[in-house]
């Protein structure tokens, strides 16, 4: 009765555990397969992708929000032993959680990191950026049609929340990018 009355307890902490986080799939793995179970996700457009150790793409694919979209297999026999990642991205965050490949499975890290995306909003000639540092380096730079840099600042807040005011810009295709760490987000816009 003892062990009945444990085992509930430690399935309810875990499941507790578990309800508190921001994950929304479920990564297994089976043999040389690993199973992404996105049931649970927010109907937005999914990419995912997957890296070795030195950060080399190796595969890939978006899919478009749909009820139907509920789980994908992915073969990875034909990769060499040694450590990968998965990217798992909407418009919103991106997951990387680690997986190692040994002789006959895979191992999944059960850390997960999370990224919140920066969110740009575009209202006539005025950009609205928000975005989290987590401590890192961070910057903001608009290119114009030619990629030429036109615009360029240093982020050292662990926040940044504003409203740039575009209207000196004139009219035209513009790309903003902002870094943060190693990350670079795009977001490209016209302005009339």
């Amino acid at each position: 009765m003892k062990t009945i009355f444990l085992s509930v307890i430690l399935l309810f902490t875990a499941n507790m555990a578990n309800a508190g986080s921001d994950v929304q799939y479920r990564l297994t793995a089976y043999g040389h397969h690993l199973i992404l179970n996105t049931a649970s996700w927010n109907n937005l457009d999914l990419t995912v992708s997957i890296q070795d150790e030195q950060d080399h793409v190796l595969m890939t694919k978006t899919y478009k929000a749909s009820k139907s979209f509920n789980a994908c297999k992915y073969d990875l026999s034909e990769l060499n032993r040694g450590q990968y990642k998965i990217f798992i991205s909407d418009n919103e965050k991106s997951y990387k959680q680690k997986f190692t490949i040994l002789r006959q499975e895979i191992f999944i890290s059960p850390e997960v990191e999370i990224y919140v995306k920066p969110l740009f909003k575009l209202n006539e000639k005025q950009m609205h950026v928000t975005f989290t540092t987590f401590g890192e380096t961070a910057s903001i730079k608009i290119l114009n049609r030619s990629n030429e840099e036109i615009y360029a600042t240093e982020v050292n807040e662990p926040s940044f929340d504003k409203i740039l005011n575009l209207a000196k810009l004139g009219s035209g295709q513009f790309t903003i990018v902002v870094t943060i760490g190693k990350d670079q987000h795009w977001y490209s816009f016209d302005l009339n």
